[in-house]
């Protein structure tokens, strides 16, 4: 069979996967222990054909060569899994006794597990970086950051000054939009690979009134479209907001097609090429309302459980997340009355005394353990969040083994090396791989794709400072 990373082709790899997922179902007990893996795989193929389905066509040749490989090695995997099936459903019934009490294909089947596995981490990696910088989410982001803007929620944004269209584009203005925009969740190195999306997308919503922060506009019936009046900050409250089942945003609002309710029922379009600049604004104006009553009745609640605390609880902070933490075994004891409690943890004051006893790769040994208290007190330490094992292990490498995310986090913030070798040539992200953690093998791309950034724009500060430096040498 040939494959490719067309849409067709990942649609019949992703058929592939779901007919051996169901021949494995009906047969031995050793290809049943494969359908998990199998289904986890058929998940994220389909996710992949969505997103073929609707951006392919704008995938770059870097990421599709990268598609090509990881598909490659998912086929791979699947034809060995389909031939070693094959060959057991063709043997007599005697002798599929025979291979079951031999366990005869025991180790292809735990080789071929261990490959789908990676392959369903790689091509997850691979799919949620793709889905962070699709055009649908990075513009389901920007609604927001307008709709806060819109609602006086972010007041001083950049985005919100009247000369944003002319000066969006300076370094200055950038870096502080950056920061806006990581803060709704778009990351800085998806706001570097879609720059001029966003600053294209910014520049239409400031041409059409969106991006003014004193707005604040009330919903009222019309027979086509709803038109809005201004109404002051306290009439706020009291200003009719737009039903549930109807949702707008700051484009424009377009029939949906095939849509089997009313011909009245509308939705948003995300599209640059039509919409009218009133039914734009409109839908602005209503999400902005939307967002101030719900964030209102939200600061209601909050309000009312504050004043509902218990006295014991007022004068201990700690009791609420006590009273509301899920217990674990590892920190909590059980009292008289049978009831868990949370066992009381002494503080512990550290020095160097205490670093000089402890080896240097006890720190290796607590994120093997899973044990972020001891990685945090061996970090506060001066402990070397790099340091490595006999096997060339390090605290890192144990998280992408282990699939300890927070540990990960933690060891990233303190500068562990991500580019780590062990003496089997593995790197973190390739152990996480293996392991089936996507969250920390995202984690791990993210984080490099982020250095890598940070490192690019250190260089360009400092290509700055000389040629800045060389203009005035010459001018003096």
């Amino acid at each position: 069979m040939s494959f490719g990373v067309g849409l067709g082709d990942i649609a019949l790899v992703t058929t592939w996967t779901w007919s051996i997922y169901k021949s494995c179902k009906e047969s031995s007990e050793d290809f049943r222990k494969m359908t998990g893996e199998l289904m986890g795989l058929h998940a994220v193929l389909c996710e992949m054909k969505d997103f073929m389905e609707e951006n392919g066509d704008q995938l770059e040749d870097s990421r599709r060569n990268r598609l090509t490989i990881l598909m490659d090695g998912c086929k791979s995997s699947l034809q060995e899994l389909y031939d070693l099936y094959t060959r057991y459903e063709s043997l007599s019934t005697q002798r599929q006794r025979t291979w079951d009490r031999m366990r005869f294909g025991l180790k292809n089947l735990a080789d071929v597990r261990q490959r789908i596995i990676t392959s369903t981490t790689a091509l997850n990696t691979f799919t949620t970086a793709l889905l962070s910088a699709s055009i649908p989410r990075l513009e389901k982001r920007l609604v927001k950051l307008v709709t806060e803007v819109q609602s006086g929620m972010r007041e001083k944004s950049v985005v919100s000054v009247s000369d944003i269209a002319a000066t969006i584009d300076s370094p200055q203005v950038w870096g502080d939009l950056r920061r806006e925009l990581d803060d709704v969740g778009i990351s800085p190195v998806v706001a570097e690979e879609r720059r001029e999306f966003i600053i294209s997308w910014l520049k239409d919503a400031a041409a059409a009134g969106m991006l003014d922060e004193n707005a604040r506009l009330v919903g009222v019936e019309s027979a086509s479209i709803r038109t809005f009046t201004p109404v002051d900050d306290e009439d706020l409250d009291s200003a009719s907001i737009l039903p549930d089942d109807e949702s707008f945003s700051i484009r424009s609002i377009t029939p949906t097609p095939g849509d089997d309710r009313e011909s009245n029922f509308y939705h948003t379009a995300m599209s640059h090429d039509h919409g009218s600049s009133e039914g734009t604004t409109a839908g602005a104006r209503s999400a902005a309302l939307n967002m101030n009553a719900m964030s209102n009745a939200f600061d209601a609640e909050v309000k009312r459980r504050h004043n509902d605390r218990p006295v014991a609880e007022i004068f201990d902070p700690l009791a609420a997340s006590i009273t509301y933490a899920l217990p674990s075994p590892s920190s909590t004891s059980v009292s008289s009355n049978g009831t868990a409690r949370p066992t009381p943890r002494r503080r512990r004051t550290f020095g160097l005394v205490e670093k000089l006893f402890q080896k240097q790769t006890a720190i290796v040994q607590a994120a093997s353990d899973g044990d972020i208290d001891k990685v945090a007190r061996l970090l506060s330490m001066g402990m070397d969040v790099n340091a490595v094992d006999r096997w060339g292990w390090s605290a890192l490498s144990m998280c992408g083994y282990g699939g300890h995310v927070a540990i990960a986090r933690l060891l990233l913030d303190h500068g562990a090396k991500i580019d780590n070798v062990d003496v089997d040539g593995d790197t973190p992200k390739s152990l996480a791989e293996q392991r089936g953690h996507s969250d920390v093998a995202i984690m791990l791309e993210e984080e490099e794709a982020l250095r890598e950034l940070r490192q690019k724009e250190a260089l360009q500060s400092i290509e700055s400072m000389h040629m800045a430096r060389s203009r005035t040498t010459s001018s003096a």
